[in-house]
């Protein structure tokens, strides 16, 4: 074969080679994001199965023009996604579960996220897909208009046929803390204009020379996508490494970060049905009866308010909830939670609740008086070993980060209880509440059923004790929030709570009215509000009891709007 033939046979050949395979490897963008890549941080972060949005029975009716195919979705997030995340994210592990399927709810991949301890959860639907033939490009039409010698030069190895394709992918990085989405624009985009292909049959043609465009096939149309698919996906992952890299990253630690990335836990400790033992013959209200492992419990009630719609409104989830009553709140059990539960979950900026309804009692300890908390298995013969003191509480509670810690005592350490069932028991001075304000500094506020000298009423129709009945509401409506801004300040919850439990209690005929301590005070109701333009130094007034934890807009979080909840109906106890 002569030289000129040779040289023309080349050019044929190259100009019909198929596109090469096009990923984000090959682009010099990869380098530049791999260089900048920070060093592996602590988060840890979970690939969920990719959704796809796409509708594609009317777009391929007309796949002579258009065509938007079904993707291998497990393929995506296996095979490219993952891979990439792992080169260029800085998360200290990216990790995939294969039982998570596009089935499993967005609630349902959180949670388990959630027990396997991860921090991020990458959420990715493609919403946009699709191929469109864009004519033919003259240039190389009319070279292969003049190719006569298919033995030489086949005209379908030509590309001149011109193809567009649009990729748009929503991306969205999920704190699993706060459920608040950290990534943002979660949605990228690639555009593919003009790429010329061949490789296909392309209608019919005249004399065998000139070919006109036809409907392809499907076959014709996967050779498109294996083609064209690479280069859209890379263009789409390299945009999010940027994104990653320009926005992400640098916000880690900072203040919005942190405010995204915030979130509340409750641990709901309740106790209604002691051991026989301890309390065989007692007067000490008690919901005879109900099985202890099956009885509903205030405790049980109060997880699910936090942990429904409203509860959600403040940051509570299932998942950042727990309860622990009856036969499980054991001293042991008790302290087991605080410590596995609150202390491996819990950062610096978050903030808690930690919930107590039961039976108190006071005992010597060391050289005061000391207050307990009793748990299911207390023993009333050795009260300071087997129930839990305040000074205890304080200890394990000091263990767990955090920035703000509100503790709940629904119970009495008016020495009722401690006449009626622990003779060996000292009646504490019923005026002296010392012990909560030296509890109730730094971090921690606190919030009791009633005073000191005052008792904790049961609602036994209910099954559970009026402060967790009413506490419930707190959460459940907005009518502790009085200028209804998605916050609920710890002096307005207390206001709240004094007023609708010493009503319900004085139509019980007792007296029992909720008491506030924060910054080592107690907040008393007489304090005159602050003169216009001075800040609001009564207690409890400037201590953000809920709030919404809903990050919506930037940079403020959007208010609540939700109109005011019913209160939840007992589900048969408390």
């Amino acid at each position: 074969m002569s030289a000129a033939p040779a040289a023309l046979l080349t050019l044929f050949l190259m100009a019909g080679c198929a596109s090469e395979e096009f990923f984000w490897q090959s682009d010099d963008r990869f380098t530049d994001l791999a260089a900048a890549a920070p060093e592996k941080r602590s988060f840890r972060l979970l690939v969920a199965p990719v959704r796809s949005e796409v509708k594609t029975g009317d777009i391929n009716r007309d796949a002579a023009t258009r065509w938007s195919p079904d993707v291998d979705l497990d393929d995506l997030r296996q095979n490219r996604i993952i891979p990439f995340m792992r080169e260029l994210s800085g998360f200290a592990f990216v990790g995939d579960d294969p039982k998570l399927t596009a089935e499993t709810t967005r609630e349902q991949i959180l949670s388990k996220a959630w027990d396997e301890q991860y921090d991020f959860v990458l959420f990715t639907t493609v919403t946009h897909y699709e191929y469109r033939y864009a004519g033919v490009s003259t240039a190389m039409y009319l070279l292969n208009s003049f190719v006569w010698f298919w033995s030489v030069a086949p005209s379908w190895w030509i590309r001149d046929l011109s193809f567009q394709g649009d990729l748009k992918v929503k991306m969205q990085f999920t704190s699993v803390h706060s459920r608040n989405d950290i990534l943002r624009p979660p949605e990228f985009a690639a555009r593919l204009e003009g790429k010329n292909l061949s490789t296909m049959d392309r209608g019919w043609g005249v004399l065998d020379v000139f070919r006109f465009f036809g409907s392809l096939d499907q076959a014709n149309w996967r050779s498109v996508h294996e083609t064209l698919f690479p280069t859209l996906l890379g263009d789409v992952l390299l945009k999010a490494g940027e994104h990653l890299r320009d926005e992400f990253q640098p916000s880690v630690g900072t203040p919005d970060f942190e405010r995204k990335m915030r979130k509340r836990m409750a641990l709901a400790v309740s106790v209604l049905d002691y051991r026989d033992d301890i309390f065989p013959d007692s007067d000490v209200p008690r919901f005879k009866g109900v099985e202890a492992d099956a009885a509903p419990s205030g405790a049980s009630n109060l997880a699910r308010t936090f942990s429904s719609d409203a509860g959600e409104r403040f940051g509570y989830f299932s998942s950042s909830v727990k309860a622990v009553t009856n036969r499980e709140a054991t001293r042991r059990g008790i302290q087991a939670a605080i410590e596995t539960f609150l202390k491996g979950r819990m950062r610096p900026t978050d903030g808690m609740v930690f919930y107590f309804s039961g039976l108190g009692a006071v005992a010597p300890g060391g050289d005061r008086l000391e207050r307990y908390l009793l748990p299911y298995d207390a023993d009333p013969e050795n009260v300071p070993q087997s129930a839990i003191s305040l000074s205890d509480l304080r200890r394990w509670l000091d263990a767990v980060p955090g920035s703000e810690v509100t503790v709940v005592l629904d119970c009495s350490f008016s020495g009722e209880a401690a006449k009626n069932s622990f003779g060996r028991a000292t009646v504490p001075d019923r005026k002296d509440d010392g012990f909560l304000t030296e509890f109730a500094t730094g971090r921690y506020r606190v919030l009791t059923a009633g005073s000191p000298d005052q008792g904790a009423l049961e609602l036994v129709e209910m099954e559970q004790r009026l402060l967790a009945n009413t506490f419930n509401e707190v959460i459940a409506t907005n009518r502790a929030d009085p200028d209804r801004d998605g916050r609920i300040a710890a002096r307005d919850a207390w206001r709240f709570l004094r007023a609708k439990v010493s009503d319900t209690a004085f139509l019980e005929g007792v007296t029992q009215t909720p008491e506030l301590y924060a910054g080592g005070r107690r907040a008393e109701e007489s304090e005159p509000a602050p003169e216009p333009g001075r800040p609001d130094e009564r207690v409890g007034s400037g201590v953000t009891l809920f709030e919404s934890m809903r990050v919506e807009e930037e940079p403020s979080i959007a208010p609540s709007t939700a109109a005011p909840a019913p209160p939840p109906a007992p589900a048969g106890g408390g």
